[in-house]
């Protein structure tokens, strides 16, 4: 019988293993992956399920995306909340994007998600890192409220 539980278990954690990574990396045909699509979509229940199986939020889509940058770009607040309040991805707050050169703050910036903006500048995001175009994201966040006025 302890065999056929240590099978089962094996069995099941393949299927785990493989699931996971389905969810990080198989690409959705736009680049995307499952985990940053929900990130994307503010799919906060997908979210929290990808987390509970362990999925790993650090690898980025095949275009280079990270789940930070996904909930930044789109203004995801409430994944982007549950990803720093369970402190997921701490390490990455401040990672450029390897293709553009933007990070998390500097795309909450550019969109003017000022709630995203502020939330990562209180998880100790650096807003005075410069990104793209020789600015910052303190510097883009400035310029966009200036032309709305």
């Amino acid at each position: 019988m302890s065999n056929m539980n240590s099978s089962s278990h094996e069995l099941q954690e393949t299927l785990n293993q493989l699931t996971n990574d389905y969810i990080e990396s198989e690409d959705l045909g736009d680049g995307h992956t499952l985990l940053v699509a929900a990130c994307f979509d503010n799919d906060l229940d997908a979210l929290k399920i990808f987390h509970k199986k362990g999925v790993d939020f650090t690898v980025r889509n095949h275009i280079g995306t990270s789940t930070l940058e996904a909930c930044a770009m789109n203004g995801s607040i409430e994944c982007l909340s549950y990803i720093l309040e369970n402190h997921i991805v701490d390490e990455m707050i401040n990672e450029q994007e390897p293709m553009s050169g933007f990070y998390p703050a500097f795309y909450a910036a550019s969109q003017n998600f000022e709630d995203c903006y502020n939330l990562l500048k209180q998880y100790g995001a650096d807003v005075n890192m410069e990104g793209p175009f020789d600015k910052t994201a303190s510097e883009v966040l400035q310029l966009i409220k200036e032309q709305a006025n």
